[in-house]
């Protein structure tokens, strides 16, 4: 078992025979490490894979050592090619069988150095992105507890509340709230939903996403935008077009919506059902050409199609052939309006 987590080790390890000044093992990867062969390193002197300079060190350190205490330092070591490396070496001394042993464990600080600036990037990046994000952002843990708020969060909370519990700082309440999606977060969904807060009454957008620990540890990132006006502008023209429906409905004039792009009838009230004398099924399907001459229905659809916003539609005599052939003189006024976010050509018949 021994052999096989020396070998395997991600370190490189030496073992030194300290009474003859001798290394008497070295694992794969501290082979790899000094671009070295196994059999080139076992019987070397150890005071050669250190460079002139640093030997006295070396030695000291080696030599020096009080068996079974462990200490840690860093060394230049040499590699094959007279190549620096440089390490953090872990140095434990043992007696076995009337020797003595020395155990070194080297860490590659050259990689660990790149790691650890690439971590340190890394987290430059996220705080970047976490300062640039407008709305309002909090970390909590699988017991509730707040472990980070962005200062958005903080100006809303009125305090950095990390530590604290998050539906008592987020909402004022005693306990975790009806709505809580932690559980299906930590299992690694990420849920998105809309809620209006009883703490302030403002609506919010919530992304709720799992972070993964690498010592197992899954925490929840909640990113949250206030979509307090976008709510209340949808509702804002939700009853707008209500109004609209209702003076669209009891109008006593004769209302036919067109499409500006088809000349085709999108919609039309009851006044202009009763006007024509067909059903509003019969006239959505058969169009304009119901109720006029071809030649007329052709014009009328010309000059919706060829309608700008700010023109207005007019023609001040037409006929129109209503049920059973009986004929009635109208005219025509119409211009395009914005309806359900699709232009509308709205015109009345008289």
């Amino acid at each position: 078992m021994y052999r096989r987590l020396f070998e395997e080790a991600n370190d490189g390890m030496v073992v030194i025979d300290l009474d003859r000044g001798m290394i008497v093992d070295v694992n794969r990867k501290m082979a790899e490490l000094l671009d070295t062969p196994r059999s080139e390193m076992v019987g070397m002197d150890y005071r050669t894979i250190c460079p002139p300079e640093d030997r006295e060190r070396w030695t000291t350190f080696i030599k020096g050592h009080a068996p079974y205490r462990t200490s840690v330092e860093e060394f230049t070591l040499r590699c094959r090619d007279g190549s620096p490396l440089l390490v953090e070496a872990s140095l434990s001394v043992i007696e076995l069988k009337g020797r003595r042993l020395a155990q070194l464990v080297f860490r590659d600080m050259a990689r660990w150095k790149q790691t650890e600036e690439e971590l340190r990037e890394r987290e430059e990046r996220l705080g970047a992105i976490l300062r640039a994000f407008d709305g309002m952002l909090y970390v909590c843990s699988q017991d509730y507890r707040i472990e980070f708020m962005n200062e958005q969060m903080i100006r809303r909370t009125g305090y950095d509340a990390t530590g604290e519990i998050c539906y008592k700082v987020m909402h004022n309440r005693e306990s975790v709230c009806p709505w809580c999606v932690n559980e299906r977060v930590f299992k690694g969904e990420t849920v998105r939903w809309e809620i209006q807060s009883p703490k302030d009454g403002r609506w919010y957008y919530v992304v709720n996403t799992p972070i993964f620990h690498p010592d197992g540890r899954v925490s929840k990132l909640s990113m949250i935008t206030d979509i307090t006006e976008r709510i209340r502008e949808k509702e804002s023209l939700r009853e707008s077009e209500e109004r609209f429906r209702q003076i669209f409905e009891q109008s006593e004039d004769a209302v036919v919506i067109f499409d500006p792009l088809t000349g085709r009838i999108v919609d039309l009230n009851p006044q202009a059902i009763r006007l024509f004398g067909y059903s509003k099924g019969e006239l959505l399907t058969e169009g304009i050409d119901l109720i006029l001459s071809r030649s007329e229905a052709a014009r009328l659809k010309s000059l919706i199609k060829a309608l700008g916003r700010n023109d207005k539609l007019r023609i001040e005599k037409v006929e129109v052939i209503q049920r059973g052939g009986k004929k009635a003189i109208a005219s025509i006024h119409g211009r395009i309006i914005r309806l359900q976010k699709n232009d509308v050509v709205y015109s009345v018949f008289r």
